[in-house]
């Protein structure tokens, strides 16, 4: 099936923003180089809508930049560092191995003005480390509190675990969506690097099996990648998030996608979900 420029949203759904703190990953995803790469992508026909999000917080000046002077359809997102007892338990450091943590981005049409979900600073000591792990907010009290604010939430990158801890994640992935329904939650295939391949067939399977939507997003913390090339075919214009248009208003529609198990996944050579 072809996805048609006027029936869907094209999108990447995981794009960072600059900051403004010194400590930013993202610095060189400042509003104007973000404006910048989207137009060029739009330009070319890859996408006709945005999703910007940052760490622990909301890109508040890329969001209003994209969106009024560069007449986007956008939405915007936080991605959280959250706690989580069932799900993802990242074997990559000692503190992940410790602590089981994963990654949400909580999607809303406009930034909330009341979040309870404060920046998260890392202290510097072994000790303030664990405690600051294990005071994490639960991914139960962010999928709630979405909920209350009307938005929907994603699981970011989960194809980050390796194979061998297959099983364990599918006991989470069940007992997260057994415990918290799919109405409103979705995850995410990531098209950023090539380590990534055989772990995201393995969760689109699962999404597959359990009917769980799918969002395809890059994990960008450097737009300016795509002019370099960088990506091989990876960038914002190789893989894309397509939902349907429902109604016209993007948020409501992706939303709606969410909910009716509709999101699909495209590449420059097909789809790739469902």
């Amino acid at each position: 099936m072809s996805i048609k420029e006027q029936e869907y949203w094209k999108f990447d759904s995981h794009v960072h923003a600059a900051s403004g703190k010194k400590d930013c990953d993202a610095k060189r995803n400042t509003p104007e180089n973000l404006g910048k790469a989207f137009e060029f992508l739009r330009n070319i026909g890859d996408i006709n809508s945005i999703a910007i999000l940052r760490h622990e917080g909301f890109p508040v000046k890329a969001f209003e930049y994209l969106r009024k002077r560069l007449d986007f359809d956008a939405i915007v997102g936080c991605e959280l560092t959250l706690k989580s007892d069932v799900f993802l338990k990242y074997p990559k450091t000692w503190l992940l191995k410790i602590a089981p943590i994963v990654h949400a981005v909580c999607f809303f049409p406009e930034i909330p003005e009341d979040w309870p979900f404060e920046d998260i600073i890392w202290p510097e000591s072994l000790l303030g480390k664990l405690k600051k792990a294990y005071s994490l907010p639960n991914i139960n009290e962010a999928i709630d509190e979405t909920r209350k604010k009307e938005g929907f939430l994603v699981i970011a990158h989960p194809c980050s675990i390796p194979l061998p801890y297959g099983h364990y994640e599918k006991r989470g992935l069940s007992l997260l969506f057994e415990d918290n329904g799919i109405e409103d939650i979705a995850i995410e295939y990531n098209s950023h690097s090539l380590i990534y391949d055989l772990t995201n067939g393995h969760y689109l399977e699962i999404a597959k099996k359990k009917g769980i939507p799918v969002f395809a997003g890059t994990d960008n913390h450097d737009v300016t990648e795509i002019s370099r090339g960088s990506f091989q075919n990876r960038s914002l214009a190789g893989v894309t998030t397509c939902i349907p248009k429902y109604s016209g208003d993007f948020f409501k529609d992706c939303k709606l996608a969410v909910k009716n198990k509709d999101t699909r996944i495209r590449s420059n050579k097909g789809q790739i979900y469902p």
